[in-house]
């Protein structure tokens, strides 16, 4: 899909396996590109904010928190 707003929700899906294998890192990765090519993408922000917080990114979490 390339790098395309329809790109998005793979890319989401595939942070949420990273974060259900405790790869936080890569999650926030693969969200921060989802945000990147849907910038309206709530649910991505919100789980973005989560990532952020758990890698103890506080500034970057409510960042993210308020764009959801």
């Amino acid at each position: 899909m390339g790098n395309t707003p329809d790109a998005a929700h793979p890319r989401y899906l595939r942070a949420k396996i990273h974060t259900a294998q405790n790869e936080v890192e890569k999650a926030a990765a693969e969200l921060k590109a989802a945000v990147a090519l849907r910038p309206d993408f709530a649910e991505a922000w919100s789980d973005l904010g989560e990532a952020r917080k758990t890698l103890l990114d506080d500034d970057g979490a409510f960042a993210a928190f308020e764009r959801s």
